[in-house]
């Protein structure tokens, strides 16, 4: 199973993305800020997208899709975690769960979580209220907005909830085995003349997926040509 995760910058309308996200050959794809209009160029068997800007022209908004045998079924969330979307895969041997997000970390545009900060953000009580739904089996994907070069006391503190749940950073856990090291570049970031690249696009799983691991790849070249971010490939044993 290749699960691939793209945070798009704004979508998907030129071919040339659309090829080159649908060259990895994806069955899962996790791709923040993409358009709902350009879902139906990618062609997917199933899909769900939300946003947090519904009354927008042409709101941006988190598309999670399926490919070949692979189906989607949406489960109840609180729409005020902006955008943590819970998801039952079904295909291949396991169906499982998938939490799949685009955190604004501080940053919600409405409801109770609007400019709230630390234990009172959006990132821990979302991981709070959907302990439960990240058992074994299970994966959590998506962009952060954080990561271990850039708000690094509050990923320490996502990263240790996310293990007491039973959930391995995979991109730890791939460096591990491959003795590579972990410093993983998905994002670049451009303040005037200066360039700065981080990592903030993560994957954790549960035990199941962490066994299966077997590879975790990132396409660097695609924050040339395409995005300030770098889509994650990671391919299970299924």
């Amino acid at each position: 199973m290749r699960v691939v995760l793209w945070n798009c910058k704004g979508g998907l309308k030129k071919k040339d993305k659309v090829k080159y996200l649908l060259d990895f050959r994806p069955d899962i794809a996790v791709i923040p800020e993409i358009r709902e209009a350009h879902l139906q160029a990618l062609n997917p068997q199933d899909y769900c997208w939300v946003t947090n800007h519904p009354l927008g022209k042409a709101p941006k908004g988190l598309g999670v899709l399926c490919f070949g045998n692979y189906r989607i079924e949406q489960l109840p969330r609180d729409e005020e975690m902006e955008i943590f979307l819970p998801l039952r895969i079904h295909g291949g041997l396991q169906a499982f769960n998938l939490l799949a997000f685009w955190n604004f970390y501080h940053l919600c545009k409405h409801g109770r979580f609007r400019g709230a900060k630390g234990e009172a953000g959006v990132a821990l009580a979302a991981l709070r209220h959907y302990s439960s739904f990240l058992a074994d089996p299970s994966l959590f994907i998506g962009d952060l907005n954080m990561g271990p070069t850039l708000s690094q006391p509050s990923f320490a503190r996502l990263s240790t909830v996310l293990e007491e749940n039973g959930l391995k950073d995979l991109s730890r856990i791939k460096a591990q085995k491959s003795s590579n090291g972990s410093h993983w570049k998905t994002f670049r970031m451009r303040r005037k003349e200066k360039i700065f690249y981080h990592h903030l696009d993560h994957a954790f799983g549960s035990a199941f997926f962490e066994k299966r691991l077997d590879a975790f790849q990132i396409d660097e070249q695609a924050m040339e040509m395409f995005s300030d971010h770098a889509p994650v490939t990671l391919d299970f044993q299924t």
